[in-house]
């Protein structure tokens, strides 16, 4: 029951709205009574306490149908299932990727080396040109090749021709003599490697998925250890996972009793508050489901559907004189299908303004995941056109220059 303004069910100055207020009119309008709200909770003292004082004919919250409960209430028939999902604050992905995402796959003392791996190659290709009399400098001092062909391994086509073989575009200058051979031999094996360990590492690191799109099940809670877990001590689910010896109960049980000092906290309403926090996904009970799904978009529902359910019944003092009539109305209600009219108006999670259910899209690569090599290339195209301008002004003045130191018309 949600407290508002300007509904119905209005109390004194206090209105309230909400599932039990629409179901307690559905039931005042077919049996014909009267209703007055006292407005309290369940830490005022037990519903038997409540009904000991003789003040009150119905308790309108929800009690779950627990043996706890026999003989001390009676209650009405089940009005709906609920039970327990998982939920934490949603992730900001954004925190974790960055516009150089790509290279994640690489630390950046592997990146480091890469590069002066590169480099000293190109250097000993090089050196290798202008030294070594079988490669391309030497033999076009002998006329074996073209002059064009002289420069073929110079360091800047050393280290053009090293970055092709890296990116897998090949390799443009090819060395002649066998020594150059050997070298580039064994960078092309050595970029063999180090392709193959990117692309496996880089898909990894690009559909990782976070606690949110992986976790959607108690078993898939159990079968990880990143993000810590826990709920409210004293909840009932607590002692049942304890105790269980079948998987994933006995698992997740084990870790609660295990860590119970930092993740069983003292109520639930600190393990709700500790999970919108971040970093700890709350076993919660469907009380915080409405705030989640209504009002609290920072926050996210991890399972599709309930586990440890329970049924909800509304409480009566033992030998009321209203259960029967009111059992009646009910199951009218349900044959006639206003029951699910009611249920769908109030728990219809796709109604709630922060509900988002499963995404089609999870381990599907957005574009803030390679928005970073789309920023490379662009800083590639925009390098290459600064080039352009500087290449042709050397070439503008090249040929200027070119002009004026030549030969002078003869003198007439």
């Amino acid at each position: 029951m949600k407290k508002t303004a300007g509904k119905r069910g209005e109390v004194g100055s206090t209105t309230y709205h909400g599932y039990l207020l629409d179901l307690l009119e559905m039931l005042a309008s077919r049996l014909n009574f009267t209703w007055d709200i006292t407005v309290g909770s369940r830490g005022d003292g037990s519903v038997k306490k409540i009904f000991d004082s003789g003040k009150y004919d119905m308790a309108l919250s929800p009690y779950s149908l627990r043996p706890a409960y026999h003989g001390k209430i009676e209650f009405s028939i089940p009005l709906i299932t609920r039970g327990y999902f998982l939920t934490m604050k949603k992730p900001n992905r954004l925190d974790k990727q960055g516009i150089f995402q790509f290279m994640d796959p690489f630390s950046g003392e592997v990146w480091l080396s890469f590069v002066a791996a590169a480099v000293g190659v190109s250097l000993a290709l090089a050196a290798n040109g202008r030294l070594n009399p079988y490669e391309w400098s030497k033999a076009a001092r002998r006329g074996e090749v073209s002059e064009e062909e002289a420069d073929n391994l110079s360091l800047v086509n050393s280290l053009w021709s090293i970055y092709g073989a890296a990116v897998s575009q090949g390799q443009e200058f090819l060395p002649r003599s066998a020594t150059g051979r050997v070298i580039a031999g064994t960078w092309w094996f050595f970029i063999l490697v180090i392709i193959a360990s990117y692309t496996a590492n880089l898909a990894a690191f690009l559909s990782k998925t976070s606690a949110d799109r992986s976790i959607r099940s108690l078993a898939d809670l159990a079968g990880q250890t990143d993000v810590p877990y826990g709920t409210y001590k004293g909840y009932t689910i607590v002692k049942f996972l304890k105790k269980s010896q079948e998987e994933p109960f006995k698992t997740i049980g084990r870790y609660l009793d295990k860590n119970s000092d930092e993740v069983l906290l003292e109520s639930g309403r600190q393990s709700f508050e500790r999970a919108a926090k971040g970093d700890y996904i709350f076993i919660s009970p469907t009380t915080y489901e409405y705030e989640i799904l209504n009002e609290r978009c920072d926050m996210v529902i991890l399972t599709d559907d309930y586990f440890f359910k329970y049924q909800s019944a509304l409480p009566f003092p033992v030998g009321s004189p209203y259960r029967m009539e009111i059992n009646l109305a009910l199951m009218n209600m349900t044959e006639n299908g206003q029951m699910d009219l009611l249920n769908n108006r109030w728990f219809n999670k796709k109604k709630y303004k922060c509900y988002t259910g499963s995404t089609e899209s999870d381990g599907v690569l957005d574009l803030e995941n390679l928005n970073g090599i789309f920023y490379y290339l662009m800083l590639g195209t925009g390098v290459a056109m600064l080039a352009s301008c500087l290449e042709w002004l050397h070439f503008r003045c090249k040929k200027s220059g070119s002009r004026n130191d030549g030969p002078s018309e003869p003198a007439s």
